[in-house]
């Protein structure tokens, strides 16, 4: 398994300073928030030689998709395409998108989703890039029965899972056995912690080792399985610094899950 850090705790405005902190942790990876190939549109190099000079590579980049509107399907398909190829340009190999705003019809949406899911799926591919599509709260693809069936309906050499245990496991999925029933479509994990109920300020996701889901027991079943992709950490908790939160995560996944950053 490889480990990386996601740079989107910084913002686009001190992404710099995030790679810098996210290099100084010893990470040789970093995944970034995918409107940062808007920024550097026809400047990959420019990023690519800022990667460098920190020592990292890049994983991929993480957004957003409309999905469920059929007229925005060119546009999604388009959108992935272009951010796509400065991916690959830049380096990386995933891109990973959530999204699908739910219309008051869920099967119908569920179906749309998938189709147009499958479409992206294909743009990415054609441009070297393996999509991932990452089940989210507040979408049509967060529940349990909702993510079996739209995986059901999409084409395993298009759509590719990303894995965020901090989002499955606040849809009350249990994970480990659901990453052995999936271990075939998972390219990406986004290894996520929640913080204990009630929450009252700020939102149900904290710093991974700091809440309740069982990331260990998770990492084990990925290895099990023979899982080689990316693990990415976040910075979940605001009232710590990111480059701490970077720092603090290096150090659980080389002591609890007990894997290399190099």
């Amino acid at each position: 398994m490889k480990v990386t850090f996601h740079a989107g705790a910084w913002g686009a405005d001190h992404l710099f300073q995030g790679l810098n902190a996210i290099a100084a942790a010893g990470f040789r990876a970093v995944e970034v928030y995918a409107d940062v190939a808007s920024v550097y549109e026809d400047k990959a190099d420019e990023f690519l030689f800022f990667l460098e000079k920190g020592g990292l590579s890049l994983a991929g980049a993480y957004g957003g998709g409309v999905f469920t509107d059929p007229d925005f399907r060119d546009f999604d398909e388009e959108a992935a395409r272009s951010v796509s190829r400065w991916i690959r340009e830049a380096g990386g190999s995933n891109l990973i998108l959530q999204g699908g705003e739910g219309t008051g019809d869920p099967r119908r949406d569920l179906q749309v989703a998938a189709s147009i899911a499958n479409r992206v799926g294909a743009a990415c591919r054609q441009e070297g890039i393996t999509f991932c599509y990452q089940p989210h709260l507040g979408t049509v693809v967060f529940r349990e029965m909702e993510i079996r069936s739209f995986f059901a309906m999409t084409h395993p050499e298009n759509v590719s899972l990303c894995l965020d245990t901090g989002h499955l496991s606040e849809a009350g999925v249990d994970i480990v056995p659901f990453v052995v029933e999936y271990a075939s479509r998972i390219r990406v994990v986004h290894l996520r912690d929640l913080r204990r109920k009630p929450v009252f300020v700020g939102g149900p996701f904290a710093n991974a080792g700091q809440g309740t889901v069982p990331l260990p027991a998770v990492v084990g079943a990925l290895r099990a399985q023979g899982y080689e992709g990316w693990i990415v950490g976040f910075s979940d908790d605001p009232r710590v610094d990111p480059a701490k939160s970077a720092a603090d995560f290096a150090d659980y996944a080389k002591g609890k899950l007990h894997l290399s950053l190099s």
